[in-house]
């Protein structure tokens, strides 16, 4: 059957602790690393490039809490194949939020807009290197439904309500996924979603379509691997609680870079396990990262105070 892969972080913080260990080992203490992470979705938010650079001094081995070094000083425009151009512009640090560091070296795209079927163009260019990416805007199919189920833990002697969803998954083509669960709705906006989640406490699973049903019934994207160990294998879900579920389609460049930093967390850096990797991402003139265009569907709902009776 399917195999999947759960963490429990946000999408750049998680970059982040994925490949500070290889940057660490592999990067000159002479040059820094521009890192990349830039999404374009078909909908109003979660379209961003974010800059930081690895630096030897500030990028500390084995910690969770990785200090940025953002660029905010970079050119960078974002294209498409219709031929439509946007040159992006850095969030001032008098705009953050409550003077949110997350909110540092982001650069919102305003104007171009993701639509499924078009393909989309990064050019960034910083201290007279320049770099580049593109991503094709994959279809994603329409979550019908969201339920719940009910398991106990005999280990804690509790219940607990995994939320389980429906779908109808598109045949004779290969898709992939990457789902993000929280148990909070803000403005359905990552970036928001930064801000208050503080570390970035999200579960995200990503999932190949390669053993899927044609009518998929009862997925699970809620709890399973997390970089904090007293988290794994556990839904932290109570009746009451709001349920928000965002599902993204990704290339296979894309999957591709989201199963190298699962597979990392999930070995745990044991001495039997394989050393870390740089994951393999899109941007080219020696940036690290990835630059993905993504459709999004989402569901929202509460777990029913009766599901426990």
């Amino acid at each position: 059957m399917m195999k999947l892969f759960y963490i429990c972080l946000l999408l750049f913080s998680v970059f982040l602790i994925g490949c500070e260990e290889e940057a660490l080992l592999h990067i000159s203490n002479t040059r820094s690393l521009l890192v990349v992470d830039g999404m374009i979705t078909n909908t109003t938010k979660d379209n961003y490039i974010r800059l930081c650079l690895t630096d030897i001094d500030t990028i500390l081995p084995f910690l969770q809490e990785v200090k940025r070094v953002p660029v905010n000083d970079a050119l960078v425009v974002v294209s498409d194949n219709l031929g439509y151009s946007e040159t992006l512009t850095a969030v001032k640090e008098w705009d953050y939020a409550f003077n949110d560091s997350i909110y540092n070296g982001l650069y919102p795209i305003r104007y171009i807009e993701g639509i499924p079927g078009n393909t989309y163009y990064l050019y960034i260019k910083y201290q007279n290197i320049e770099y580049s990416a593109e991503s094709f805007l994959q279809p994603v199919p329409e979550i019908d439904s969201l339920y719940y189920g009910k398991i106990y833990n005999p280990a804690k002697g509790e219940y607990y309500y995994p939320p389980l969803i429906n779908y109808k998954e598109p045949q004779n083509e290969e898709n992939h996924y990457l789902f993000i669960f929280s148990l909070f709705s803000v403005n359905d906006s990552l970036i928001d979603y930064q801000h208050l989640s503080g570390n970035g406490s999200l579960d995200i699973t990503i999932m190949s379509d390669e053993f899927l049903e044609p009518y998929v019934s009862g997925l699970d994207v809620a709890g399973g691997y997390s970089s904090s160990y007293w988290l794994k294998g556990y839904s932290w879900t109570a009746p009451g609680d709001p349920v928000y579920i965002r599902m993204y389609s990704l290339s296979l460049e894309g999957y591709k870079f989201w199963k190298t930093i699962t597979e990392q967390i999930e070995s745990e850096g044991g001495i039997f396990n394989p050393a870390p990797s740089t994951p393999p991402g899109n941007i080219s003139g020696g940036a690290l990262g990835l630059f993905q265009a993504s459709a999004v569907s989402s569901i929202k709902g509460e777990i029913p105070y009766d599901i426990g009776k």
